[in-house]
Parts: C-alpha cells; structure tokens; sequence
C-alpha cells in the first residue's frame, strides 16, 4: 500500500541494510551476464568466430531469447526455495559458463554459452534479487529496491572501462577465467553471508524474529493471480511492451558500442569511459524513483514511467534538425 510519507531511512534496522547490501551484491554479480560486460568482448569473439556485427548480433538475440524462455519456468522457483541457495546456484552455474566461454572453439558453443550467461547472470540472479528485497520490504519496498539496484550502476560504471583494459592486457579467454575465479572465490562467499539471517528462514522463525517492515496483514489484498490468469489480462500486454522499451533500446546501443563507435570514428576505450556519467544519472533516478514508488505508489507513476526514454530521442532529433543533419 502506498502512503503520503514514507519513513525516513533511519528506521532500518542493522539486518535491513544488510539484506539491501546482499541485495546489491546479487546485483552486481549479475554483470557477467549483461550486455554492457558481453559487449566488451565483441570485437575479440566476432574476429575469433569470423562473424559480422549483423552475425553476432544475431546470434545474440537467440541466445537472449532461448535464456528468457527458460526463465519463464525457472523464475517460478524463487516462490518455493530459498533465495540465499538460490544465489548461489547461480552465481556457480554463471562462474562455469565464463569458464566454458575462455575455452570456446566452436560457433554453435559460443549460443549455448552466450545463453547461459544471460540466463544466470541477467535473467535468473537479477530475478531472485528483486523479488527478494520486494517479498522482504513493504514500507521501504520502493527505495529497498532502488539501493539494491545500485550493484547494476557500480558494475556499469567501473566494469566496462576495466575489461576493456583488461582483455588488451591479457586476452579476451584470461578475464574470463578471471571472472570465473572472482564470482566463485568472491561473490559467493560474499552473499551466503549477507543473506545468512532473512526474515522468512529458518533460523528466524525457530527464534520468534518478526520482520520489522512486513506487511501489517498477511491477508491477500487484491486478485491472487496465476500465470493464466495474467496471460488472459489485457492490460499484462500493454504493460509488458511498455516495460521491454527501455532495456530494449539501451541493449542495442550498448551491445553495438565497437560498431557505433567505429562509425563516429571514437575511440572505444572513450567510448566506455563515460560509462560513469551513465551510472550517475542512472543512480540519481533510480534513487528518485524509489522514494516516488514509497509515496505515491507504483501504479500512480506507470502511465508516465517511459517519458523520459520518449524525451531523449525527440531531443537528438531536434538537435540534429538545427544542425542540418540525419539521425
């Protein structure tokens, strides 16, 4: 439920913030699997592979496709078991697909792996981590999941600058042995204890714990929904076109720097150095928004949520009208 005046943050309790930061860090062990870390090898796999942008690209696609399509039916799992074990399953299923990508041979290799990036790192831990801090939190929900979304900023504004240092200093195959090597011995360790004490285990319960910011009810508050049902709904579908528009532009122009940026005639290692000013903004509205979804509630703020995605390319089309030039 949504409310005028959401409570100050000052009221989360040591545990919270702890759950927010294993929240943050599932999210930034996602980057493995998203475009701005995969885009970074574009160049060295599409010369290894002798394949063109509009291959690779491709190929890509179907490797999202099949991982979302899987994720339709394995998403379903965060509803039954643990999300700490969870986690950890796929941060071990991510780290030995980025061993299987060091020591690719073969094209048809490179979907199944590529696919399995996407479904363990962008797919399935993004999935367990939000659905996570939205089950754990009711009055901070909307800024729980903004903080916990920060690990998506922190990986966009220092990974893609520093792989692409790293794979001209070592090898495309080396950084991902190497990022195998720090989500199995880092990131693992990491989260299983961050989320060792949540509100709905085991050890909660034997001990009487209450979630300090579950809901004042456990009574259902609206339609209890099945898959069906939803897929019967118009208004999933107007919804969920609406909610595949930003991650769909930002993937191509992301998945497609080495391209654009050749075209523009930029240095790539340029090109990836704004990613900070990227993770900024995106930090600062992300932030914005989670106070926005505490006060006024999420669906208040839908009809207008793709206004600024609408705003930025009028803008470039202006800009290059008065300029005499094409977009």
């Amino acid at each position: 439920m949504s409310q005028r005046n959401p409570p100050p943050l000052s009221e989360l309790t040591r545990r919270q913030v702890q759950w927010i930061v294993g929240g943050a860090a599932m999210t930034l062990a996602t980057m493995p699997g998203q475009t701005n870390f995969i885009a970074q090898f574009n160049t060295s796999l599409r010369e290894t592979f002798g394949l063109s942008h509009g291959e690779f690209g491709g190929l890509y696609t179907i490797a999202t496709l099949a991982s979302a399509t899987v994720l339709i039916w394995a998403g379903t799992l965060v509803d039954r078991h643990s999300p700490r074990k969870l986690a950890i399953g796929s941060i071990a299923g991510l780290g030995l697909t980025a061993l299987a990508m060091a020591g690719l041979g073969h094209v048809a290799l490179l979907v199944i792996a590529l696919a399995c990036l996407r479904f363990f790192g962008q797919g399935m831990l993004a999935h367990i981590a939000m659905t996570t801090m939205a089950r754990w939190f009711n009055r901070f929900r909307g800024r729980a999941l903004s903080f916990a979304g920060l690990g998506f900023t922190i990986g966009e504004a220092s990974l893609p600058f520093t792989i692409t240092l790293a794979i001209a200093g070592f090898g495309w195959r080396a950084v991902w042995v190497g990022t195998a090597c720090v989500l199995v011995g880092i990131v693992a360790p990491l989260i299983w204890f961050l989320l060792r004490d949540p509100p709905d285990g085991k050890r909660a319960l034997a001990s009487g714990a209450v979630n300090p910011d579950a809901p004042l009810t456990l009574a259902l508050t609206g339609q209890n929904w099945t898959r069906s049902a939803v897929l019967r709904d118009p208004l999933f579908y107007a919804i969920i076109f609406g909610i595949m528009a930003p991650p769909a532009v930002g993937t191509l122009f992301i998945f497609h720097q080495a391209h654009l940026s050749a075209l523009k005639g930029w240095d790539l290692m340029v090109f990836t150095a704004f990613f900070p000013f990227l993770s900024v903004t995106t930090t600062a509205c992300s932030l914005l928004a989670g106070f926005l979804v505490d006060t006024f509630g999420a669906w208040r703020l839908m009809p207008i949520v793709l206004l600024p995605l609408l705003l930025s390319p009028a803008s470039s089309w202006a800009r290059c009208s008065r300029n005499g030039l094409s977009l």
